[in-house]
């Protein structure tokens, strides 16, 4: 019976001393394999326990990984998180699959990320099922923790920036189409995302198609047939 007691009491005592030895690293850098907004991708996030955001050393290769630590990523409040799967390459190795990858709020935690003590010098986290949130614009910044141990303060690395998404349709007319005439332009478009009450729609005429030659004077209007038109769609 004391031998059980010593026993918990040592196991207690070595989770205490490893939480209290906690310290900061640098802040985590994210990717995407897509950044269009409305998209479901995967989430690259890296994490760097060997520095700190000042490019000290930190005490990682004292304070080890426990197979009962977890790896998470808090995501700013502009996401909405369902179910997500994970895999993890720790130290560089091969990726694989933790023992559970599950979502709390705008939190993603990762279970199972050792299987015994482990330096952990570096760490990579795959997310999948992520949906990009709307508009476009730079994200927040994302956060991360392994053990007890958490992430700086944040850098642009540690933000996402967001893409528009392309016009379903997109067209030009004239009206008349005669040279040397007041026409009227028709644009055409079939935006990929809802707008908003407050968006708006901005047109861009290329600087080298403007018509600067005298009416009197017949002459080819500078532009083909049908005009393209590069686009895209966002909330503004």
């Amino acid at each position: 019976m004391m031998k059980l007691i010593l026993n918990l009491f040592i196991t207690i005592l070595a989770t205490l001393l490893h939480s209290a030895r906690g310290f900061s690293f640098a802040s985590i850098t994210v990717d995407a394999d897509s950044k269009i907004i409305n998209t479901i991708t995967r989430y690259k996030f890296s994490f760097d326990r060997t520095q700190d955001d000042n490019l000290q050393a930190t005490a990682y290769s004292s304070v080890a990984i426990l197979p009962s630590d977890t790896a998470t990523v808090t995501f700013p409040n502009t996401y909405t998180l369902s179910t997500v799967s994970c895999s993890v390459s720790i130290n560089g190795g091969t990726p694989f699959t933790p023992t559970s990858c599950s979502v709390s709020g705008f939190k993603v935690i990762v279970s199972g990320i050792v299987t015994s003590s482990t330096y952990v010098a570096n760490l990579v986290l795959w997310v999948s099922n992520i949906l990009n949130p709307s508009p476009a614009f730079v994200t927040d910044y994302f956060y991360g923790t392994i053990g007890s141990d958490v992430s700086g303060a944040g850098s642009y690395a540690s933000s996402m920036v967001l893409q528009p998404g392309t016009f379903s349709s997109c067209y030009i007319t004239f009206n008349p189409n005669i040279v040397n005439s007041t026409s009227d332009m028709i644009l055409t478009i079939v935006p990929a995302n809802p707008i908003s009450s407050a968006g708006s729609i901005r047109v861009q005429f290329p600087a080298s198609r403007r018509w600067t030659n005298d009416l009197s004077t017949t002459n080819n209007l500078p532009l083909s047939a049908s005009m393209s038109c590069s686009n895209k769609s966002s909330v503004i």
